[in-house]
């Protein structure tokens, strides 16, 4: 996460079921000094896109299997910069996808 930029008191998203990625997620952000949000799996992507934006998250890290309630709400989105995905047992790596601001 610090070579995507966060800094202390960022806020960083977290939407995953209960795996070890989550908890690593949480205590990464932690350990920088970004704050973690923990999102309810089960809420719908209106509520999620309100959380993402009123926290001002720069980051969500995202579970593979949630992935299409953030990208509904994708365009909605005016602070989040970045997208890590997890969940892939096949992918060594996170994905990393940024986001270019589209609003002036």
């Amino acid at each position: 996460m610090l070579y995507l930029g966060i800094e202390m008191e960022n806020r960083v998203v977290v939407l995953s079921s209960d795996i070890p990625e989550l908890i690593i997620a949480m205590l990464a952000s932690m350990k920088i000094g970004a704050i973690p949000i923990a999102i309810n799996t089960m809420l719908p992507y209106q509520d999620i896109s309100f959380i993402l934006n009123d926290s001002r998250a720069k980051v969500a890290v995202v579970h593979e299997s949630l992935l299409q309630k953030v990208k509904a709400c994708e365009n909605d989105l005016k602070f989040l910069k970045h997208l890590i995905v997890i969940g892939n047992p096949e992918a060594e790596q996170f994905i990393i996808r940024k986001y270019h601001k589209r609003y002036a």
